[in-house]
């Protein structure tokens, strides 16, 4: 019963990767079809947008084989179920790298029909630049208490702080 839980997490797991896998492929596949059908020659196309459709796919084709890699399960020596992988569907790096993917997805699609698409990408570095603007900012509040000058904590009845210690010492 106790694997249960692994159990889950190994077809939840391989339900994900299926997913980028079919995506991926999916969205490059519509967008050499596109590419095609408007420009008669898939490979007529700019070098630049050639070379931006690699650089999306192999970006994409990294981030999948990263996740499977993490997502591999371990088995010991009887064939018994060690280590399930790690949770794909967690927060954190996963979900950040899952992000790529979709924004991948996005891109191959939207590219297709525009070349000024390619600013949607742009999207990525902004956002990554928005969370750590927002973790330096958001600590800097935290820790403001700290800073020379500033009140200590506030302290409870009978002389202890609201850590728990004494404020006499």
């Amino acid at each position: 019963m106790a694997r249960n839980s692994d159990k889950k997490l190994l077809v939840s797991n391989a339900r994900t990767l299926r997913t980028i896998l079919i995506g991926t492929l999916g969205s490059f596949l519509l967008h050499i079809a596109v590419l095609a059908w408007t420009l008669g020659n898939p490979w007529a196309a700019p070098w630049s947008h050639l070379s931006g459709l690699l650089v999306v796919n192999g970006l994409a084709g990294a981030v999948y084989l990263f996740l499977r890699g993490a997502a591999a399960p371990k088995f010991g020596q009887g064939g018994e179920l060690v280590h399930a992988g790690e949770d794909l569907g967690a927060e954190g790096l996963t979900e950040y790298l899952l992000d790529l993917v979709y924004m991948a997805w996005i891109i191959n699609v939207a590219t297709a029909w525009s070349y000024r698409a390619w600013w949607l990408y742009l999207g990525v570095p902004a956002f990554a630049g928005w969370k750590v603007y927002s973790l330096v900012m958001g600590g800097s509040s935290m820790l403001s208490w700290q800073g020379a000058g500033a009140a200590a904590p506030k302290t409870a009845k009978g002389g202890k702080s609201a850590a728990g210690g004494n404020k006499r010492r």
